[in-house]
């Protein structure tokens, strides 16, 4: 995917993406639980749908829970993707919104387009500190399920993206994109 420009500004993207369905029934400490079938087929999934929309981050950022790793893992055989390689960022093991925000600011201005995966509900409070148009629950009255993708674009920099309207550019839940096969 191209990155758009507007005038001097050069639109970012930011992904925010939920690890995907971990496997409870394994008896291990919270940060060692790996995902469950499910949780593989939806990351692949949404890997999936990057690659058919044509968008592939400059850099993944992810938790490092084994649940986000292994999300890491499906998402870019979905994408079909060699060239991305995952850093693990320790401050997004249950990181709140203010330290999704930092990590945020802290990327270089030669990235455009950057993907995070990590955990609620620190997903869910950054974006509903940061976005302002209504966000799309669930019927169980939740934002970021599993697996799900929010994409926000801006036309700031890295550092200065509170100061600008960051857009939800879509809020991709694979329940939505399965049904649809």
């Amino acid at each position: 995917m191209a990155i758009k420009a507007t005038g001097v500004f050069m639109y970012h993207k930011l992904f925010l993406l939920r690890h995907a369905k971990s496997d409870w029934s394994s008896r291990c400490h919270d940060q060692l639980r790996p995902l469950n079938d499910r949780g593989r087929r939806d990351a692949n999934t949404v890997g999936n749908w990057f690659r058919e929309q044509d968008i592939y981050p400059d850099k993944l950022i992810s938790s490092p829970a084994e649940r986000c790793i292994q999300t890491c893992h499906y998402l870019l055989n979905g994408m079909q993707s060699k060239n991305i390689k995952p850093d693990i960022d320790e401050r997004l093991y249950l990181a709140n919104s203010d330290t999704i925000e930092q990590i945020v600011v802290e990327q270089p201005e030669s990235r455009k387009a950057i993907l995070l995966i990590a955990h609620n509900p620190g997903l869910d409070d950054f974006l509903l500190a940061n976005i302002t148009t209504p966000l799309s629950l669930t019927d169980k009255g939740k934002l970021m399920t599993t697996a799900t993708l929010a994409v926000i674009s801006f036309s700031s920099a890295w550092s200065q993206f509170k100061e600008t309207d960051l857009n939800l550019d879509a809020l991709v839940r694979t329940k939505d994109l399965t049904s649809r096969t």
